[in-house]
């Protein structure tokens, strides 16, 4: 996958082209079901392995780190509890076209992730289980000003990964990952928008 700037995003390999710990991790999650692809995003011990299995219409994806950890497992919205359910209606607009929805686990802790197309433009939502919206990922253009002119002022050649906003209870903030050549790192804002060094 090739993003708008000519960038790789990610890219389809073998079985046996990964970490033998993930490729052991996958075989045991799997078991016979065929695997129709594997795609690779991210570089060395920040790379995700996403796992396509299962036949047409049926297919189910997994997110697997190098070191063979679970990450996440697609979901479908039916799946989701209906608190959960009413949050991500809520978040979603109408029109809304939902590309993937995935339970990720995180220190022993069950989020819901959830990527949906607003027109051409790429939004998205964290979950928690008991249905309170953890955190929002949307285009740059619909964060605050200050904050789409720091990140202009430091980006420069780089590009950016994700832009989220985090909403916890005292401490509402955005993060924006970038890529700088052949490094990535994490721009954070404090709740009035500033850059923190």
């Amino acid at each position: 996958l090739i993003d708008p700037t000519g960038l790789v995003v990610s890219r389809q390999v073998l079985l046996e082209e990964i970490p033998a710990p993930a490729r052991s991790a996958i075989q045991t999650k799997v078991g016979q079901t065929p695997i129709n692809r594997i795609d690779v995003s991210g570089r060395g011990e920040e790379a995700t392995y996403e796992v396509e299995t299962g036949p047409k219409g049926s297919e189910r994806t997994w997110l697997f780190t190098p070191a063979g950890a679970l990450l996440g497992t697609e979901v479908s919205s039916a799946e989701l509890p209906l608190a959960m359910q009413k949050t991500l209606s809520a978040e979603m607009p109408p029109g809304a076209h939902m590309l993937y929805l995935f339970k990720e686990l995180e220190d022993d802790q069950a989020y819901y992730e959830a990527t949906f197309l607003v027109g051409t433009s790429a939004h998205g939502c964290t979950i928690d289980t008991e249905g309170q919206l953890v955190s929002r990922r949307l285009p740059l253009k619909a964060a605050p000003p200050l904050v789409q002119k720091s990140v202009a002022d430091v980006l420069g050649t780089g590009r950016i990964i994700r832009v989220e906003q985090h909403l916890e209870k005292d401490n509402v903030h955005f993060e924006i990952k970038i890529s700088e050549s052949t490094t990535n790192r994490t721009l954070v804002f404090s709740p009035d928008h500033h850059l923190r060094e």
